[in-house]
């Protein structure tokens, strides 16, 4: 990801508007990998990957938004079956998809 970064030009920004402040260019990541597995990996995406590409991001005047569906799938999306709506709803408002896949 963070090679990907160096030479990252989105295809779209979304814009925000702010009380006279420029809007704001963002780079949202989509994570993605079994729900049940790959605890490890994801914390140390988290923990040591995410302020490096934070860092990268606010040089070039990006906001990095991470999305980590272990974060926002609750258990009456799951028990309702919007769990698919839901990723692939965050997949289509993302600028860049990040698949892991492991044993």
């Amino acid at each position: 990801v963070i090679q990907l970064l160096g030479n990252f030009q989105p295809t779209h920004t979304n814009m925000r508007k702010k009380k006279n402040i420029d809007t704001t260019k963002t780079l949202r990541i989509f994570f993605s990998s079994p729900f049940n597995g790959m605890e490890k990996e994801r914390e140390e995406l988290t923990k040591f990957y995410f302020p490096q590409i934070h860092d990268m991001c606010n040089n070039r005047g990006y906001q990095f938004i991470p999305v980590d569906l272990r974060w926002g799938i609750t258990k009456e999306s799951t028990s309702s079956y919007q769990t698919i709506a839901i990723c692939l709803n965050e997949i289509n408002r993302s600028d860049i998809f990040v698949g892991m896949f492991g044993q």
